[in-house]
């Protein structure tokens, strides 16, 4: 009787030698997997991941009073250019290839007025930078609300290479938004 235990026992720690290591081995591969590749990653797309038309169309669908030009190149860039009294908006950048996207506003002393103008501004945000683009854009404007007589810059890093700059100009009350790609 003595033997048919030690047997058994042998038989089950074998067993659980033999689970241990292939629970070792499986916990392996899967930290290892996960570092896995086929290749290199996928490369970030040149520009802002978004093409001069389809942006064009989505702004002046928020301003139909925008009508965009080609106006001179800068830095061999084609040059795209909209402007009404109180907001300019500049795309630089090839067809597939933009590298700035810029809305550029002068606010005004009339809230009214201020509303008018910031609210496509903050629809460009959303366009360029989702929904942590119009969050980070909305923010800003509250700290620039405080501090009206005071200049203002900040800097936020979005999804699809893009990254954006909202200054303000409190001596020429301007208030811009550049959209520029980040992988430079």
């Amino acid at each position: 009787m003595n033997t048919s235990i030690r047997i058994k026992y042998n038989n089950m720690s074998k067993i659980n030698s033999y689970k241990i290591s292939f629970m070792t081995i499986v916990l392996v591969l899967t930290f290892l997997s996960g570092h896995a590749q086929d290749g290199p990653p996928p490369a970030v797309m040149p520009g802002l991941e978004i093409n001069r038309s389809v942006l064009i169309k989505k702004i002046e669908a928020l301003v139909p009073d925008l009508a965009f030009k080609q106006e001179k190149d800068v830095s061999n860039l084609p040059n795209y250019m909209a402007t009404t009294s109180k907001t300019a908006v500049q795309l630089l950048g090839k067809e597939d290839e933009l590298k700035l996207a810029k809305w550029t506003c002068v606010i005004s002393k009339d809230t009214v007025v201020n509303k008018s103008i910031i609210k496509p501004m903050s629809g460009f945000a959303s366009i360029l930078g989702e929904e942590q683009g119009l969050d980070w854009f909305n923010e800003q404007l509250t700290k620039i609300n405080k501090y009206p007589l005071k200049a203002f810059i900040d800097r936020k890093t979005f999804n699809y290479n893009r990254k954006g700059e909202l200054k303000y100009d409190p001596v020429n009350h301007v208030l811009t938004l550049f959209i520029t790609e980040w992988a430079n």
